[in-house]
């Protein structure tokens, strides 16, 4: 997906080899250039969707500033910049290794640690560059330059080799102690019937039952949905009861929702099924609302003003408030409708912990310390805040009736993903298995 930029530098060369600039016009291309990068500093934040059509402005201009080919300029006489410049490649290798080991130590918050390695990022730069690079232009191996050849893709090989064990594996696990192996192996206690029953893609979505043939309730749903109906299903108050499962990766349960593949099909099949079948069952949304509201909150503690993941009447950058306006009338108008054939019930959001329960926990636990993923129940409230609003207008205006996982999930401070020092998550927004299970007792209150 990126390759174009690397591109762009071909199309620069071939360019500059058909076409010479004059001294004037370069001049001002070069700053033009400067302009787009400057401009690309300023405007763009972490609320932009990237790699993307955004991309394009630091790609062109720095393409125009290598084009413009101006050797005569300060730049050219400043050796910091011409170092950096030798050994750019070098860095943009080495700097991500060392990105890697900052965010498994949790220190890519810590600014002293971020500057030392930057620092470390240069280093291992500058002996690649003597080393490897400098070395590997006038590179001969037995007497011959294609024996070079010859014992780059031999190196090659080998490491593809080992990386292909090492994966086919699941990782050498003997490096690690038991209980880390235990706490991270939550990440994959998740719903065995996950793919059997989504309606992803299927032109007839299928209709999963859970549990006993005497169908009590219809869960329905994203993938929060997924990964919490067998924990509706442990609130069955008898064998022989069992619900269906109505379910859509990535789909909010929202009427005029676009940019999804089969998503508004899906939600217009629900509803008119929703119609045939008996109003005696009650119904069970449940879906990362905020989600799709104000895009992910992965890495941050609350909030979210990123690029929302879905659109109605044309496509936002961010949450602003005609986005919201129409996410709102959606919503109403989607529970209102549903509310008119038999009993709603939604669940409050899950709280979304911003970092991988299971890999933190992990992580923390080779270090020798106990590590806890938490949420303030301050962030919660400002992260959901919306969309509990509009669930609030929805139980006003029709009647719908909300289910609350905090009490399950939280004390009075926090919300942890984890419950009796295991994983209660398997990433960072989604229950486990085992997590699910502390919610049986708030939908069993659905089949009272």
């Amino acid at each position: 997906y990126r390759y174009w930029e690397m591109l762009a530098g071909g199309i620069v060369y071939f360019a500059s080899g058909i076409s010479k600039v004059g001294q004037r016009s370069g001049r001002v291309i070069f700053y033009a250039g400067c302009a787009l990068v400057f401009f690309s500093f300023v405007y763009f934040d972490a609320g932009f969707a990237w790699p993307g059509a955004y991309a394009v402005v630091p790609v062109v201009g720095a393409s125009l500033i290598l084009f413009s080919a101006q050797q005569d300029l300060f730049i050219n006489r400043v050796g910091i910049i011409q170092w950096v410049g030798d050994r750019s490649y070098s860095i943009y290798l080495w700097h991500w290794p060392v990105v890697v080991l900052l965010a498994y130590f949790s220190k890519l918050a810590a600014p002293l640690w971020v500057l030392g390695g930057i620092v470390l990022s240069l280093l291992l730069a500058e002996f690649s560059y003597r080393l490897v690079e400098v070395p590997a232009r006038k590179a001969v191996f037995w007497g011959k330059e294609w024996g070079a050849v010859f014992l780059t893709g031999f190196v090659l090989l080998v490491a593809v080799v080992c990386a292909q064990w090492i994966i086919n594996s699941k990782g050498v696990l003997s490096r690690v102690p038991e209980d880390v192996i235990a706490i991270r192996a939550e990440k994959n206690n998740t719903n065995k019937r996950g793919n059997e029953c989504v309606a992803d893609n299927r032109p007839v979505p299928p209709s999963c039952v859970y549990g006993g043939q005497n169908v009590r309730a219809i869960v329905l749903g994203d993938s929060h949905a997924n990964t919490l109906v067998t924990g509706v299903a442990a609130g069955l108050l008898s064998p022989t009861d069992g619900l269906w499962y109505w379910g859509h990766l990535a789909c909010p349960f929202l009427k005029g929702v676009s940019d999804y593949p089969g998503c508004s099909a899906f939600n217009a099949w629900a509803l008119q099924r929703m119609r045939e079948v008996s109003p005696e069952i009650p119904l069970i949304v449940i879906s990362r609302w905020s989600y799709y509201a104000l895009g992910g909150n992965e890495g941050k503690s609350a909030g979210g003003s990123g690029r929302p993941p879905i659109h109605f009447s044309k496509e936002y950058d961010r949450p602003d408030p005609d986005f919201l306006q129409e996410f709102r009338a959606a919503m109403l108008d989607t529970l209102c409708e549903a509310a008119t054939t038999r009993k709603v019930y939604v669940l409050k959001p899950v709280p979304e912990l911003a970092v991988s329960v299971p890999q933190a926990m992990a992580r923390g636990k080779m270090m020798g310390k106990v590590t806890r993923v938490s949420m303030s129940r301050a962030d919660y409230g400002q992260r959901n805040a919306f969309i509990l609003s509009v669930l609030d207008d929805a139980r006003h205006k029709c009647g719908i009736e909300l289910l609350d996982p905090l009490p399950y999930l939280c004390d009075n401070n926090y919300c942890y993903g984890d419950i009796g020092g295991r994983p209660a998550y398997f990433d960072d927004d989604h229950l486990s298995e085992y997590g699910n299970k502390f919610l049986a007792p708030l939908f069993a209150e659905v089949f009272q």
